[in-house]
């Protein structure tokens, strides 16, 4: 009897078939799932599987809930400096008008001398620079409110507000400043074009119909 010798050929294949044939590679891809799917069953048994389920949509939902409370309190941040901002616009502009009121007389007056009218000018003007001041000042109040890099409707709506109040700011410190002239009664286009925005983007960053009532509120001619 001759002495067995060792086969060339894969053992549980096909005698025409060898290693590296698509019909070879393609049934042992096919395995694969099953080997993968046992392992899985292996490691985690049939009671643990609704748990974790469970335990799995808990925790997305968590996740969201926690990303939705934290807008509301960004928005709530936002909308507590923004107020103190409008305080900040309203005082102001009235001290400003009531400076203008006060040295109106004089300052158009035909007998004024032009030195004391340069003069009523610079009282006026250093009124509008701490005007401009105060403005800065609450627009870095509002810039310094957190908010997280995944929310653009509060980013936007921080942002546009903090350009606004430096707006305001940057007229007021022209306001009969020597050399600029007398201004209209009327203020700039932009501070109108950046009101409006801002009022939009805090509309946009709302998360419920209470907050939009605040921005009516607030942000309102």
């Amino acid at each position: 009897m001759a002495p067995p010798q060792r086969s060339h050929e894969p053992q549980g294949t096909h005698p025409d078939q060898v290693w590296g044939e698509p019909e070879f590679l393609g049934a042992s891809a096919g395995a694969a799932p099953s080997r993968v799917g046992s392992a899985i069953r292996g490691r985690f048994p049939h009671r643990y599987r609704r748990p974790l389920v469970a335990l799995l949509l808990a925790t997305c939902l968590g996740a969201w809930w926690a990303d939705q409370h934290r807008r509301s309190d960004e928005f709530t941040a936002l909308i507590t400096s923004a107020q103190h901002g409008q305080s900040v616009v309203d005082d102001s502009d009235r001290r400003v008008a009531s400076m203008i009121e006060y040295v109106s007389p004089l300052l158009h007056a035909a007998r004024t001398p032009p030195d004391v009218r340069a003069g009523l000018d610079q009282i006026v003007h250093a009124s509008a620079v701490q005007a401009a001041k105060n403005l800065r000042a609450a627009a870095a109040q509002v810039a310094a409110v957190p908010v997280w890099g995944w929310h653009p409707d509060q980013i936007a709506a921080r942002d546009a507000y903090v350009k606004d109040l430096r707006t305001r700011a940057a007229y007021y410190d022209l306001f009969l400043a020597p050399g600029s002239g007398e201004p209209g009664t009327a203020q700039p286009v932009s501070i109108e074009t950046g009101w409006a925005t801002a009022r939009l983007a805090f509309l946009a960053a709302a998360t419920s119909a209470g907050q939009r009532t605040q921005v009516d509120q607030m942000l309102t001619k």
